[in-house]
């Protein structure tokens, strides 16, 4: 699932089955947490999702059945162990 604005909302998560198993990245989003979580509250009121996986890191905020999967290098694009 993926949004930009508000204008985006009513498109972006029309066609998602309600209680279903939804996925979200994070990236490029912690910079800026309350926009992001604005879209997401609003997929989570929407969708209801079952359970969410999250690709990157927690931002603050998140609710809901979370499974999170960071991202498999640190800042020096070396492999963390």
């Amino acid at each position: 699932v993926s949004w930009g604005d508000e204008s985006s909302f009513d498109f972006c998560f029309s066609g998602i089955e309600h209680g279903s198993m939804v996925a979200v990245s994070t990236f490029g989003c912690t910079k800026y947490p309350k926009e992001f979580l604005k879209g997401y509250r609003c997929m989570l009121s929407i969708i209801e999702p079952s359970v969410i996986i999250c690709y990157g890191k927690v931002i603050d905020g998140m609710e809901g059945n979370i499974v999170f999967f960071e991202h498999p290098f640190n800042s020096q694009n070396k492999e963390v162990a």
